[in-house]
């Protein structure tokens, strides 16, 4: 009876931080297991007779059966107050992350699952940082990626916070396996700088909250991205949300008819075209592309209504580091990423900057790494040969893409010959 109490009283916890954590008032998106229906109860005795098995076979295939005649509901009593908790939360409590990760990955189990439990929220993800349970949660990141940038609930109030976020407070830092957690989100395309409703973002808790192990080790994973091209070229993950805003206008074009797609207005498609650029909609983006390299009038550098060009787009584009796999893609199909464009600073004022500089307004570092190795100039300005980009890099505070032109220009230095 103590055990459950000390789970009952672990899963109850939400966080005291009110002003870190926004309020969107959903209670109704966490689920409530005494609501539900079932047939039979699942008690804990009966797992455990489960994964008593000396075998690993007999385990999994008992909790799958279990689930099929019965559902994935433990239910807990305690003190004569009934509860009931998620099959994985209950497998990652008592230590058997490696079955809750094997349910996760048949899909016989929901991943990130949120639900009621007591006076709080329960979830997964939390329970299993909150254990070290890296196994389990390296199996929801594989199984739904879309969702480490995400917010979870985690009070009935709906408050939410970030999955990196959670690991940024100062409670997680001596998690057993803490660093290799943190490595599976950032790896997945956690954004350490991505900004929840509050305003506050991971890396803020985390400076704010004095946790020195997670600006460490999330400080050497981007300065590893920085200076290798591993996970350089590739996009940050799209949240779940704009996931299925990605779906939902792709199925929509792939649904029009033929015919209607062939009669679309050029310039109204280009301009949309241009706009899933930015957003890093890449799928119904090209298939844009698709119906828009057929007209006679495309050109792939000609510049929207707007006065964007899809390379602009995808130096200006919203995504954490800028929507590098789509400008490799513009460049393999013909785009030349050494045109310069013209802004305008004044009145009648107009300079010229290439794309590299266009990059460094939302410090897209991905971006500005694969115009350098395309050939853009990285070292002077355009207008001013005698003024340095990463000057301007620094004086936009465009750290990343400031680290990323000095590493060129190191190099650049040594394969020249200039250093000795």
């Amino acid at each position: 009876m103590q055990k459950i109490s000390t789970l009952v009283a672990l899963l109850s916890i939400t966080f005291a931080s009110s002003s870190v954590y926004a309020q969107n008032n959903i209670q109704s998106d966490v689920k409530d297991p005494m609501r539900i229906v079932i047939q039979k109860e699942v008690s804990a005795s009966m797992v455990k007779r489960i994964v008593s098995a000396p075998d690993e076979e007999t385990r999994l295939k008992g909790l799958d059966g279990l689930i099929q005649n019965y559902g994935p509901w433990v239910t807990l009593n305690n003190n004569d107050e009934i509860f009931r908790m998620y099959i994985t939360s209950y497998l990652i409590q008592t230590g058997h992350d490696s079955e809750a990760a094997w349910l996760v990955q048949t899909g016989a189990a929901e991943p990130w699952m949120t639900y009621r439990f007591g006076d709080g929220v329960a979830n997964d993800f939390i329970l299993a940082a909150s254990s070290g349970a890296s196994k389990y949660i390296e199996a929801i990141l594989e199984k739904s990626p879309e969702r480490v940038n995400t917010p979870l609930v985690i009070t009935l109030d709906g408050q939410k916070a970030l999955p990196l976020a959670i690991l940024a407070s100062k409670d997680y830092e001596n998690v057993e396996e803490y660093d290799n957690l943190l490595l599976l989100l950032l790896k997945s395309g956690a954004n350490p700088h991505q900004k929840m409703d509050s305003g506050v973002s991971p890396m803020i808790i985390a400076s704010s909250g004095n946790n020195s192990s997670f600006v460490s080790v999330t400080q050497s994973f981007l300065d590893g991205q920085l200076s290798t091209p591993k996970g350089m070229f590739s996009n940050t993950a799209l949240t779940a949300d704009e996931m299925l805003e990605m779906q939902a206008i792709a199925d929509a074009w792939i649904e029009k008819p033929d015919d209607e797609k062939n009669s679309y207005d050029y310039d109204k498609l280009y301009n949309l075209w241009i706009k899933m650029i930015i957003k890093g909609y890449n799928l119904p983006a090209d298939l844009m592309y698709s119906e828009l390299k057929n007209r006679e009038q495309f050109d792939i550098n000609a510049k929207s209504i707007g006065g964007v060009s899809p390379l602009m787009a995808v130096s200006l584009s919203s995504s954490y580091g800028g929507n590098v796999e789509y400008g490799k893609l513009l460049i393999d199909r013909g785009a030349d990423p050494t045109v310069l464009v013209d802004v305008n600073i004044g009145e009648n004022d107009i300079i010229k900057v290439n794309l590299i500089q266009l990059a460094l307004r939302n410090d897209s570092y991905k971006v500005v790494a694969l115009y350098i190795v395309n050939n853009v100039n990285f070292s002077t300005l355009p207008d001013e040969p005698n003024a340095l980009i990463l000057t301007q890099a620094i004086e936009q505070k465009a750290y990343k893409s400031a680290a990323v032109i000095k590493e060129a220009l190191r190099e650049f230095i040594e394969k020249s010959g200039l250093a000795n």
